[in-house]
């Protein structure tokens, strides 16, 4: 791809760059021509590249080897990643928590705080306390801030956990790096350019990373992201304030990338006019590449929820061979329409939540395996199992019964018989260890018994059917397949950010959904949903239909633009 002439000056720039990469704007195209850029002027350059998720860093490194560049010079990675890198080299013991360990640790502390959130709620509200740096340099005066908030109770609880299992969480790999960093004590990585990437979404943990490694490593710093697009304030990602602060630390040179390669200029027009009204943003306008072309669509259903996925139906059955994806503000909002297509007999794909790989109950049962067949004897896979099973002498008076434990000491030697077998022996073992955890576990604790234990059917079968030892079928569970392009997605907000698709529908758009009634309703709060609006807007490339039933949101009356221009609008 020929770069434009903004992407080139951010390339060719020396020094401290603040790059505003707008949707569709060639972010990744830039990014990986700046790193070749740096490791071909300097054969000493070293480049730090941070990621928001692996397959993002994996993606660069491979059009990178492409271009011939020696990637050896880079290293790429998420910020937890990176500080686990760090801590692993300065001989710090990490013992993480994953998987069906951290959801242990999720329930617990859930329950011993008294259910004060959902139960899927539960890590976005440890987050909003844990991702505070007051809450590790000064705890004291941080309790007393909070201290009377439901949610501060269950922190606590579940930091009181990690303690006593001697556990560590991928935000106490940052903290731990910082403050190593801070004192000396750990090492920073070995770079003379820093770049990152999604920087909107930075929070203060992962600010003061990158300011200690560039005061540390005297690192030349560029920065890439977009200050319309920051949706994890929650999680208390800095937005705006942090490229003002940015800007202003390292007398950063601006660059905007302002031209969009993806959207037509009827989505772009009334997403501009709608981001327009914040007042906390850096000023930018996107203009399509591809003209004009496209359509948008308001659709009011009037009779309600059920018009809404009739209609969408249709939609879906008059596109059958395009790239389709269907946004919603809350995964509850998707809920009525997945079963509406179930019904219907449409196949679609569900995103942005958890790989089914990754539901607690499967979690547990992998775990299992792993111990019993000596995949994996580490310590911590069976107290695992003893905690969820109840644990002699546990705290919370679930103790397991002796002929629980008895059982589980006649599957350990079982297990041991089956080691290295890779044909029916295995699999009924597969089975033993699936019918133990049902009756024993699973209808036991609120964290699997949220999952009904339908799911695990599907998992066992997929197991016993496959070929081969424990090893070679334990890593079929952590393949993915492709689905077609052409399978309809469903998707929250939230989870479409940095996707796009041909045509896009936005359902729900009604008072009391968008933004939904539990939101704040002040200045801050309401530029928060206008942001996630925008960003839901923008990951179409043709056609994008808004949807509601009963009062239309603030968001479409603020896209008047469409009455007036009614060749761009078709009302259904």
């Amino acid at each position: 791809m020929k770069l434009n002439q903004e992407q080139a000056d951010a390339v060719a720039t020396e020094g401290h760059v603040m790059v505003i990469a707008t949707a569709g704007s060639g972010k990744t195209a830039m990014t990986i021509a700046k790193v070749a850029h740096i490791l071909r002027s300097d054969p000493l350059a070293r480049v730090c590249l941070v990621v928001f998720n692996a397959a993002a860093g994996q993606e660069i490194r491979e059009r990178l080897k492409k271009r011939n560049v020696p990637t050896e010079r880079i290293i790429t990675g998420t910020y937890h990643s990176l500080a686990l890198r760090q801590l692993k080299s300065s001989g710090k013991p990490v013992n993480l928590a994953v998987g069906a360990g951290l959801y242990q640790v999720y329930s617990e502390a859930w329950d011993m705080a008294g259910h004060p959130c959902e139960y899927h709620d539960i890590g976005t509200t440890i987050d909003q306390y844990k991702t505070d740096m007051r809450a590790h340099t000064g705890p004291a005066e941080f309790k007393s801030d909070h201290i009377d908030e439901p949610g501060f109770t269950l922190y606590e609880a579940y930091q009181d956990l990690l303690h006593r299992y001697r556990l560590t969480d991928f935000t106490d790999l940052l903290v731990q790096s910082v403050l190593g960093m801070a004192t000396g004590t750990i090492k920073p990585l070995p770079m003379t350019h820093l770049l990152a990437d999604e920087f909107q979404d930075t929070d203060p943990i992962q600010m003061t990373w990158l300011h200690l490694h560039a005061s540390l490593t005297g690192a030349t710093m560029t920065v890439v992201g977009d200050d319309d697009q920051t949706i994890y304030e929650f999680r208390h990602a800095l937005g705006y304030s942090g490229f003002v602060g940015f800007e202003e630390t390292y007398k950063a040179r601006r660059i905007t990338l302002g031209r969009n390669y993806r959207s037509r200029s009827e989505i772009l027009d009334p997403a501009n006019t709608l981001i327009h009204r914040n007042d906390q943003r850096l000023a930018k306008t996107l203009v399509s590449e591809r003209g004009e072309g496209g359509e948008v669509t308001i659709a009011p259903c009037l009779r309600g929820e059920l018009e809404e996925c009739k209609a969408i139906v249709e939609w879906l059955n008059s596109n059958p061979d395009s790239e389709r994806a269907i946004l919603a503000r809350t995964n509850r909002a998707l809920d009525t329409l997945a079963m509406f297509l179930k019904e219907s007999a449409i196949p679609f794909l569900r995103m942005g939540g958890e790989s089914f790989w990754d539901l607690p109950p499967i979690q547990l049962l992998l775990t299992s395996l792993d111990y019993l067949t000596g995949y994996s004897r580490r310590p911590l896979a069976k107290n695992q199992i003893m905690d969820a099973l109840g644990g002699p002498g546990g705290d919370d008076g679930n103790v397991a019964t002796s002929v629980q434990l008895e059982a589980f000491e006649q599957l350990a030697a079982h297990g041991k018989r089956v080691e290295g077998q890779t044909g029916d022996g295995l699999s009924n073992f597969i089975e033993t260890v699936h019918t133990f955890l049902l009756r024993n576990v699973l209808w036991e604790l609120p964290m699997y018994r949220a999952v009904s234990y339908k799911v695990m059917a599907p998992a066992v079968k997929s197991l016993t059917k496959a070929k081969g030892s424990w090893a070679q079928r334990r890593t079929s569970t952590q393949l993915k397949s492709t689905p077609p392009a052409t399978l309809p997605r469903l998707l929250t907000f939230h989870g479409s950010k940095g996707l796009e698709f041909q045509n896009v529908w936005i359902l729900g758009a009604q008072e009391g959904k968008i933004p939904p009634t539990s939101s704040d309703t002040g200045r801050d709060a309401l530029e928060q949903e206008r942001r996630l609006f925008f960003v839901a807007m923008t990951r179409a490339k043709d056609t994008l239909v808004i949807s509601h039933y009963g009062t239309p949101c603030l968001f479409v009356d603020e896209l008047q633009i469409f009455e007036e221009e009614e060749a761009h609008v078709e009302e259904i």
